[in-house]
Formats: structure tokens, sequence, C-alpha cells
């Protein structure tokens, strides 16, 4: 007996015609809510269903194929962090402050891990890959710029 599939199963994926036995169709798929019987009506609602989950697909891809484009084509990226006069950071700069000038700049909502840079130590430029999905990735431009951070002067030691 052919059914259609209403959930991911062990068997088959959601929206796909299988092959079952009888037994396993009408007394399990069928009261639990799982499949359906293949009939006409049916199938050309799986059908349907199916065809609209493309046309968003493809318009999702499309959209992350435009903003990878867009961060591509982008110039730099400044962050400024706090250094010596010897030109050394003070710590670096991680994947959450990548991503929330990245965010800031592009007005996405990129999750942290998508940066695939963990840390930047040095200043100056790098490239940092950006996993997107549909498995589009796309390299931000960052320039870290160095400010400059004076060493304090001891203060007067008070007598007294």
């Amino acid at each position: 007996m052919e059914v259609i599939l209403l959930k991911d199963l062990n068997i088959g994926d959601k929206n796909t015609v299988i092959k079952v036995s009888r037994g396993h169709a009408r007394n399990y798929l069928f009261p639990n809510g799982l499949a359906l019987e293949a009939n006409k009506a049916n199938l050309k609602h799986v059908e349907s269903i199916n065809t609209q989950r493309k046309k968003k697909l493809d318009k999702e891809k499309a959209e992350v194929e435009k903003l990878a484009k867009k961060i591509n084509e982008h110039g730099e990226i400044v962050i400024k962090a706090k250094g010596s006069e010897s030109g050394a950071l003070f710590g670096s700069v991680t994947n959450v402050q990548l991503t929330e000038e990245i965010n800031k700049t592009f007005g996405t909502e990129l999750d942290h891990r998508r940066v695939l840079v963990k840390n930047l130590r040095e200043p100056g430029l790098a490239d940092v890959p950006i996993k997107l999905t549909f498995g589009i990735t796309a390299k931000a431009k960052v320039k870290i710029e160095l400010v400059i951070e004076k060493a304090k002067e001891e203060a007067p030691k008070k007598r007294g």
C-alpha cells in the first residue's frame, strides 16, 4: 500500500510517498496521524505543499546570496581595540565583538557561531569568513584599529 508520510520517520521523510504493508498503515501510521493514503486528492495536496515550500526556499536562498554579495563587496568594517604603544592589543577581538559589528553594519541578526574566526590578536586588516545558510560563505574585511592607552603615571605618595 502506498502512503504519504506526514512526519519525518525512520522509514522516510515528510511528504514523500512510500510503500508499506497494509497492516502497518492501518494499525500504526493512520491512527497516529503519521501518514495519509496516497490517493489522487492527497497526492495533489502534497504536491502543492511541496511547490510552495520550494518557492519559499528559493526566495530565502536568493536573500542569503544577496546578503553574501553585500558582505563580500562592502569595504572595511572598522573595530577599535585598546592596545599599547608598542602596537600590541590588550587581549583580542573575539568573534562575539566581530558579530556585533557585522550585525550593526548590515542590519542582520547573525549568531556569533557563524563567524568562523575565534580571535583576532593583532591590529590590521583581516578577512573574516562568515558561514551563512544554504552552504553559502561570505568574507568580511575587518580592520582592527589600535587605540593607544598610555600607562598611568604613579600618584605621588602621601606622607603622614
